[in-house]
């Protein structure tokens, strides 16, 4: 069985039934169509969502508690209709909901909450880690009507869904449930947060009854690989996002369990599993602090925490709001040896610390003409190799020109810096891993040269190279100069990314080439002219500024 078309029939769906709020009961043909609506939804869902596909989903509130505050706008845009807003136990830990139940209940809008109620989100269930918290308390303090139902129970399903439809203003129903129910191995698990395991949808459609085997289906869906094979990196990829939380053990592997509760407090916002703090939890539950999905409070009580000096609050949260008088630092490690490195130095300084990481496994940076070996490796700190915080990291020295680049572009830029050398192009490459921190001696260095171009997955309007241009004519350094970043919207964050923003190794490529073509970087006399001009012919994705 193959995927041309969906294996589960949704023409079955009832798209005739019509249900009348005002009506106490359901008849008992209403019954059975609605249930067996949900039913072939429950289908379709665990089919699909095995497959770990995630494609066409038109709207996507982003983080959790975004959702609710936009339904309170189209409420306000739409007073004479019923809006509904569909949220979760999860969800509503989240800052953002608190604030969109006040707005909701002051504007007395039209709003209908239907909030799964499972007792189980990403890291384990809030009935244990975040003792106290209610959904139905929480939404009555705010001044909301709350009605209570099962959630696998349709006529309490119904019942709670005609009161908060016939009341006058704001209004939830709270549906206790088992998350995933009725499927095997994961229900009431946190395993339900994730694609369905093939082998689980496999024995849910088995004690269904009723469908073909599809275990052929599974079977032949195979994930798009890499076919792009760099220079100057290892076969071998390492996750730094998990890879952070074992480069914090390192350090606290050299405290005492006294001490180390004393100095250091990971607090987590349900993010463990995806943020690599799991492993924290795992060998020194002494420093962490299990909590839920409130990272504004979350951050705060890290900041709380690590105000007295010696002490580190560590909160798995990214931004850069300090203001000019204070310096916030960003890094962003280019792969897991250079993570561990920059761990060990910046875990106990003074000040703000933000250590970005990508979901996506990057390879080890090889050192220029090296072998992939242990050896061979740049961040490995047996190889002599020292993270100083401030400093860039000049992978190679190159006299047409310099690409600065960061975290996971490195290895992509060095494909292309080592492409170049290939065709005769000296092209000097420039890690820079402390991304808000302008090093004096490396930006005078390199702005003396011909050209720079910064290259980054970051947006391009508001990333590094937004303001590596002004860095460089503050100090009145005019060289040709250019960025590349991220331009448009994508769908998903594996490899298949990075080309389709132009930020691929050949583009790189191209775009220096152009660069030295066109300003006549490389005279007319020089004997590949020819052979890169015929090159140099491919569409873009950055700017070049040409100081006059």
């Amino acid at each position: 069985m193959t995927l041309e078309e969906f294996p589960i029939d949704l023409s079955k769906f009832d798209t005739k039934l019509s249900l009348d709020p005002s009506k106490a009961k359901l008849s008992p043909e209403e019954k059975r169509a609605l249930e067996a609506n949900i039913q072939l939804f429950r289908d379709a869902i665990v089919l699909f969502t095995a497959t770990g596909a995630a494609r066409g989903v038109k709207f996507s509130s982003g983080r959790l508690g975004h959702m609710w505050p936009m339904v309170n706008g189209v409420a306000l845009s739409n007073r004479d209709k019923t809006v509904f807003c569909l949220g979760s136990d999860g969800s509503q830990q989240e800052g953002n909901d608190a604030e969109a139940a006040r707005l909701a209940v002051a504007q007395n809008l039209n709003v209908k909450l239907i909030i799964d109620d499972n007792d189980v989100t990403i890291a384990g269930h809030p009935s244990q880690y975040l003792k106290g918290y209610s959904v139905a308390k929480t939404l009555e303090g705010h001044g909301l009507t709350v009605f209570v139902g099962e959630g696998e129970n349709i006529d309490s399903v119904w019942d709670g869904v005609r009161n908060i439809v016939s009341h006058d203003g704001p209004a939830a129903l709270v549906l206790k449930r088992t998350m995933a129910p009725g499927i095997p191995d994961i229900e009431g698990s946190t395993h339900g947060h994730d694609v369905i395991p093939i082998k689980s949808a496999l024995a849910y459609f088995k004690k269904r009854g009723g469908f073909p085997d599809f275990t052929d289906l599974y079977s032949n869906i195979k994930p798009l690989t890499q076919p792009y094979l760099h220079l100057g990196s290892t076969k071998e990829v390492g996750a730094n996002r998990v890879i952070f939380g074992e480069a914090v053990n390192l350090v606290l592997d050299t405290l005492s369990k006294e001490e180390a509760a004393k100095r250091v407090m990971v607090i987590d916002s349900d993010l463990e599993g995806s943020t690599g703090l799991k492993v924290i939890h795992q060998k020194h539950p002494e420093v962490f602090v299990p909590s839920g999905i409130m990272e504004r409070g979350n951050f705060s009580a890290a900041a709380g925490f690590g105000f007295e000096s010696g002490k580190t609050g560590l909160n798995s949260f990214f931004a850069d709001n300090g203001l000019s008088d204070t310096h916030s630092a960003l890094y962003f490690p280019a792969d897991g040896l250079q993570m561990i490195a920059i761990i060990k130095a910046v875990i106990f300084q003074k000040g703000l610390r933000f250590v970005f990481s990508t979901r996506s496994k990057v390879p080890y940076i090889l050192r220029e003409g090296a072998q992939d070996t242990k050896e061979g490796r740049f961040f490995d700190p047996e190889n002599g190799y020292v993270f100083k915080p401030g400093k860039d990291e000049i992978l190679k020295e190159g006299k047409d020109g310099y690409v600065v680049t960061f975290g996971e572009m490195v290895y992509r830029a060095w494909d292309a810096v080592l492409r170049l050398k290939e065709e005769g192009i000296d092209v000097g490459l420039v890690n820079k891993p402390s991304l808000n921190i302008v090093d004096e001696e490396t930006i005078m260095k390199i702005g003396q040269s011909p050209f720079v171009l910064v290259v980054e997955s970051f947006n391009q309007k508001t990333g590094l190279g937004s303001k590596f241009g002004t860095w460089l004519l503050e100090r009145r350094l005019t060289p040709k100069y250019g960025y590349m970043g991220s331009t448009r919207e994508g769908c998903g964050g594996l490899w298949e990314q990075i080309p389709f923003q132009g930020l691929d190794p050949q583009c790189e490529y191209y775009y220096v080439l152009s660069v030295i073509l066109n300003e006549g970087l490389i005279g007319d006399d020089d004997n590949h002219s020819d052979h890169f001009e015929d090159q140099a012919t491919h569409s873009l994705s950055g700017y070049f500024l040409f100081p006059s």
